[in-house]
Order: structure tokens, then sequence, then C-alpha cells
């Protein structure tokens, strides 16, 4: 049985404890409040973190859904009114 390859020498690896890829566009008060906040675990998929100086634009998390096609898209998403309590966020 032949030992295994370090990590390092195995293609299908492409991180190890690593963030996923992201835009760091924040700003905060001080450089010890950004120290602090980068500082802490972040999950990978936590695109929301709180942050003090951001803010949604509606006061929310937008409302996201991928559509197979053009035509699947329904009528009025784009109303302010449009019931999208089936859309991700």
């Amino acid at each position: 049985m032949g030992a295994s390859k370090p990590f390092w020498e195995d293609p299908t690896v492409s991180g190890i404890n690593r963030r996923a890829a992201h835009a760091p566009l924040r700003s905060f008060p001080s450089a010890a409040a950004a120290v602090q906040y980068y500082a802490r675990p972040l999950p990978a998929d936590d695109l929301f973190a709180p942050c003090p100086r951001v803010a949604m634009l509606s006061g929310r998390p937008w409302s996201f859904k991928v559509f197979p096609r053009a035509g699947d898209v329904p009528d009025g998403f784009w109303e302010p009114g449009f019931n999208d309590s089936g859309f991700a966020e």
C-alpha cells in the first residue's frame, strides 16, 4: 500500500482553512473595529454578516430566485407589492 500524497499535491484540494472569495468592500469607524469584525469566525455562506455601516436598500436582504427560462419569470416581479415569499433571501 503506497503512502498518500501531501495535500498540496492533491489536485482536488483547492483550499484549506480559508474563507470563500469575496469583495471586502466595508468601512469601519476604526482600524480596531475592522480587526475585531474580520477576526471572528464567519461561515462561508454568511453574506450578510452584521456590519455597523452596511444597510440593505429595502431594510432587509433582497429576495432572489433563478429561473430556468426567461418565460418562467412571473409577471410583475419588479412591482413593489409582488409576493416574493417563494424566493430566497
